[in-house]
């Protein structure tokens, strides 16, 4: 009987590492080094796939899905008021949001329906990068996941997801650089 308690101790641990690892909506690959002005403009550049090669095409993000969430990461970047100006066609930006994603799980909200949280789920990453246009220097970036597991959402809300945490990661840095001036 002890022996067998003493199995289930490191399988809950197990468990609980991949549930926590799993959960992680961000990794951040350029941190800010340095703070810049809020009152400057940002264009939203390319989203690319970077799917691979055998990736089936009919299971890949649309046109649609990819100008949806260029429309999510303006809104985003509004709402946190990390720029002056943010907008999808601004030539004279200073500051330019690039990326690609690099997994894509369309899902199923019928299956999300039918057999609950997780059967069905969408989920998204995508490698994003706050360019300064100038340069092409890479100011901050990271790799930003977006699940849907309700029955509620739309599977496109994992594109809102991952504009959202973007946006408050860069002005989380942005706050705790201005903090240290």
């Amino acid at each position: 009987m002890k022996k067998a308690n003493k199995l289930w101790l490191p399988l809950l641990v197990l468990l609980l590492a991949m549930v926590v690892s799993c959960s992680r909506p961000y990794v951040i690959t350029e941190e800010l080094a340095a703070p810049f002005n809020r009152a400057a403009s940002c264009s939203i550049g390319e989203i690319t796939d970077a799917l691979p090669f055998d990736f089936e095409a009919a299971k890949k993000p649309t046109a649609e899905n990819i100008e949806k969430f260029k429309e999510y990461l303006t809104e985003a970047l509004q709402n946190k008021e990390v720029f002056g100006e943010v907008n999808a066609n601004l030539t004279s930006a200073e500051y330019e949001v690039t990326g690609s994603i690099l997994d894509y799980e369309k899902g199923s909200g019928f299956l999300r329906f039918l057999f609950g949280a997780w059967a069905g789920g969408s989920k998204v990453t995508v490698s994003l990068q706050l360019l300064k246009k100038g340069t092409k220097n890479v100011v901050f970036g990271g790799n930003f996941t977006g699940m849907v597991s309700s029955w509620m959402e739309s599977g496109d809300k994992m594109f809102e997801h991952v504009a959202k945490n973007f946006a408050g990661k860069l002005n989380k840095e942005l706050e705790n650089l201005e903090k240290g001036k």
